[in-house]
C-alpha cells in the first residue's frame, strides 16, 4: 500500500512541474506576443492616415483572399471527398457477372468440355505471377499502392502536357507546312 502511495505522489509531483513548466511558457509567450503587439501598434500609429488606410486595405485584401480560398478549399474536399449524391447507382456493378467458362463434366467430374463465347477465367490476385502483376502496374499505374486512388503527382505531368499541347497547336497553325514556309523564308532573303 506504501509503495502505490509513493507512486502516485510521485505521478502526481510530475503534473504539477508539468503543469507549471506549461503555465511558465504560457506567460512567456504572452509576454513576447504583448511586446509584439505594441511595436506593431507604435509603428502603425507613427504612420499617416493614407498609409495607414494602404496597410489595412492590404490586410483586408490578404484576410478576404485567405477565407475565399479556405472556402474553396472546403467545398472542394467536400465534394471530392464526402459528396455521395451525384454517385451512379451501383446496383449494375452488384450484379454484374463476368462471362465466363462453361464445362461439362463426365460421370467421374473430369471435365469433357470447355463452352464459351470468350475465354475468361477469373482469378485471384495472388494467383498472378508477380511478373505479370509488375507488368499491369507498369502499363497502368506505378504508384497504385502508395497513394489512395488519386495520384496528386500525376495532376503536374497532365498540365504540363496540356500545356505543350496548347503551344504545339499555337506553332502549328493549321494549313502552314514546311514547303510554304520555306517558301516565305527564301523570298525574303531575295529581296534583301
Amino acid at each position: 500500500m506504501h509503495t502505490l502511495t509513493t507512486v502516485a505522489d510521485h505521478a502526481l509531483k510530475a503534473w504539477r512541474y508539468a503543469y507549471a513548466a506549461i503555465a511558465r511558457s504560457a506567460l512567456a509567450a504572452a509576454r513576447r506576443a504583448e511586446r509584439l503587439r505594441v511595436h506593431v501598434r507604435g509603428r502603425f500609429a507613427a504612420l499617416p492616415p493614407p498609409g495607414r488606410v494602404a496597410v489595412m486595405t492590404v490586410l483586408a485584401v490578404l484576410l478576404g483572399a485567405f477565407i475565399f480560398s479556405a472556402a474553396v478549399l472546403a467545398v472542394t474536399l467536400h465534394y471530392v471527398y464526402f459528396d455521395r449524391a451525384n454517385m451512379p447507382d451501383i446496383e449494375a456493378l452488384v450484379r454484374f457477372d463476368c462471362p465466363t467458362i462453361g464445362h461439362l463434366y463426365d460421370e467421374q467430374g473430369a471435365s469433357l468440355v470447355e463452352l464459351s463465347t470468350e475465354h475468361r477465367r477469373i482469378v485471384r490476385y495472388d494467383e498472378l505471377p508477380p511478373v505479370v502483376r509488375d507488368a499491369i502496374l507498369a502499363a497502368e499505374d506505378k504508384n497504385f499502392f502508395s497513394h489512395g486512388g488519386v495520384d496528386y503527382s500525376g495532376i503536374s505531368r497532365v498540365v504540363e502536357k496540356i500545356r505543350f499541347g496548347a503551344l504545339l497547336s499555337r506553332v502549328a497553325r493549321p494549313g502552314r507546312t514546311l514547303r510554304t514556309t520555306r517558301t516565305v523564308s527564301t523570298s525574303t532573303r531575295r529581296r534583301g
